[in-house]
């Protein structure tokens, strides 16, 4: 069966600590997944390429503010 719970299916209370645990260190994980994955995708967008056809729009504002993360231009999403 599933950890925490009975014959029946019913959760028990125990193991509840050990999903807690694993669904920490998933979401630890995932955060530091994501985070890699956009910083070089930033980094990419950074190339003679792409930053003037592109990501030169998301560094226009000279007073950065907390959504000017979402000004970007179609093709970066």
């Amino acid at each position: 069966g599933v950890a925490g719970t009975n014959q029946d299916g019913r959760f028990n209370g125990e193991g509840w600590l050990s999903l807690l645990a694993i669904s920490v260190g998933h979401f630890g994980i995932a955060t530091c997944y994501q985070g890699a994955v956009e910083y070089y995708w930033h980094r990419c967008m950074h190339t003679r390429l792409l930053y003037s056809r592109c990501h030169k729009h998301h560094h226009a504002h000279k007073s950065p503010g907390p959504f000017d993360d979402m000004c970007i231009h179609p093709l970066e999403v």
